[in-house]
C-alpha cells in the first residue's frame, strides 16, 4: 500500500488453445484472399440429421449461430488446427465458437462457406 491506493493483481485470462504451425500460404490473410475467388455457395434448410453425416475432416460441416458452414476448405487455414475444428464436427458448435473466439465475425470470415440455415 502507498498512499493509501491499493494494488489489485489483474484477473487471470482463460488459456485460450494452442495454435499450430501453419503450412505457407494458409495464414488469415492468404484465407481472406481464397474466400475471394471462392463462388457464393447455394444456400438451403438443411436438417440437424444431414448435418450430422458431414462430421469427418474432409467433409466437415457446423452450425455457428443459427447458419451452417462447410468449413472443410478453411481447416488447414484455422490456427487451432483440424483437431479444434473437429470439436464442433456436424453439429451446433457456436457455444465453442464464442467461448474461443467472441472477436470474431464469424459470419464474414466463412460467408464463401455457409451452405445452409
Amino acid at each position: 500500500v502507498r498512499g493509501g491506493a491499493f494494488l489489485v493483481a489483474a484477473p487471470k485470462r482463460k488459456k485460450r488453445g494452442k495454435k499450430v504451425p501453419l503450412a505457407p500460404g494458409h495464414s488469415q490473410l492468404d484465407w481472406m484472399r481464397k474466400t475471394q475467388t471462392m463462388k457464393p455457395p447455394q444456400v438451403r434448410r438443411l436438417a440437424k440429421e444431414e448435418i450430422a453425416l458431414h462430421n469427418k475432416k474432409d467433409d466437415l460441416w457446423m452450425v455457428i449461430q443459427g447458419r451452417v458452414y462447410d468449413v472443410t476448405p478453411y481447416a488447414p487455414f484455422h490456427p487451432g488446427g483440424v483437431p479444434e475444428l473437429m470439436a464442433g464436427a456436424g453439429k451446433d458448435a457456436s457455444n465453442l465458437f464464442t467461448a474461443a473466439h467472441p472477436w470474431v465475425n464469424v459470419h464474414r470470415l466463412l460467408e464463401r462457406c455457409c451452405v445452409g440455415v
